[in-house]
């Protein structure tokens, strides 16, 4: 979204016409939603289990938050952790006050 709003708000410069705010209104729309994807996506991995270096299937909630939020990872193939980067991603920066 970053290069969308980049190329197309210039609300600085000068006042938009109806066309081009349905345009931006769109455009925010869209982040939206891909934000809400991005936040469904991290609950969804919270509950994902996965399997250890054993080859055990892991349920326990408790070892899948831990797996998930740590940042080497997991399993014998280095599966998991990514928690941090999805984080980063998905956070709603638009949503944060903006001083002038």
């Amino acid at each position: 979204m970053v290069p969308l709003i980049l190329a197309f708000d210039t609300q600085h410069f000068r006042t938009y016409t109806d066309a081009e705010n349905n345009f931006i209104d769109k455009i925010n729309w869209f982040g939206n939603v891909i934000m809400v994807y991005f936040i469904m996506d991290i609950l969804f991995k919270f509950n994902l289990s996965f399997y250890d270096e054993d080859g055990n299937l892991v349920k326990s909630r408790v070892r899948i938050r831990k797996n998930y939020m740590s940042f080497s990872g997991g399993g014998e193939k280095g599966e998991g952790g990514g928690f941090w980067i999805d984080l980063f991603i998905s956070f709603p920066y638009a949503a944060l006050p903006v001083t002038e």
